[in-house]
């Protein structure tokens, strides 16, 4: 359970779970790791390399108390950012735009990577509801935090980013399609 919650505990700095600190390092290690590797991949293989990278890592949680406080932790976490009513931070700013004072809602329509971002996150939300499995949420929910923050190191251009975001999007709601038969450009 390392990748669930990337969007809002490293991009919008929104961390409701008790084992934050931990899980944000080891999030780090692997985003190092995942982006030496993927830096060429196409978007079909970059879920591959992800799946491996949090492997590697080996944050595994298996005591069903604290799973089901993650779950509660990580759906709380995307309705705090999902109300738009969150102040953005200098790295969000910085990112995608806009003021320090401003909300996300208040961001530039037409942004390919902020409208791109939101119905990602709207997306990572209803199943995060109704998925009991989320090994594959796990990992595409750190694919992109990975896409945003190569995108912030200006390591892959806008538009590619939103294509990314897009992709993960329609990985995300095809619940019925397994990730590895995905197809992408």
């Amino acid at each position: 359970m390392l990748g669930v919650g990337s969007l809002p505990e490293e991009v919008f700095k929104v961390c409701l779970r008790d084992d934050c600190l931990t899980v944000r390092m080891l999030r780090r290690r692997a985003l190092k790791n995942f982006i030496k590797l993927a830096a060429s991949a196409e978007f079909s293989k970059l879920v591959d390399v992800a799946d491996m990278t949090v492997k590697r890592i080996g944050y595994v949680i298996t005591e069903e108390s604290r799973i089901a406080a993650v779950r509660n932790a990580v759906v709380k976490e995307y309705v705090e950012v999902l109300k738009l009513d969150l102040p953005l931070n200098k790295d969000i700013v910085d990112l995608l735009g806009g003021q320090p004072s401003w909300m996300l809602e208040e961001l530039s329509s037409g942004n390919s990577v902020v409208d791109a971002l939101r119905v990602a996150m709207m997306a990572f939300y209803m199943e995060y509801l109704d998925r009991s499995d989320w090994q594959q949420l796990d990992v595409l929910d750190f694919v992109a935090y990975a896409v945003l923050e190569m995108l912030r190191r200006g390591w892959v251009a806008r538009s590619r980013a939103a294509e990314l975001l897009k992709w993960i999007t329609d990985q995300v709601l095809s619940a019925s399609l397994p990730i590895s038969t995905a197809t992408g450009s």
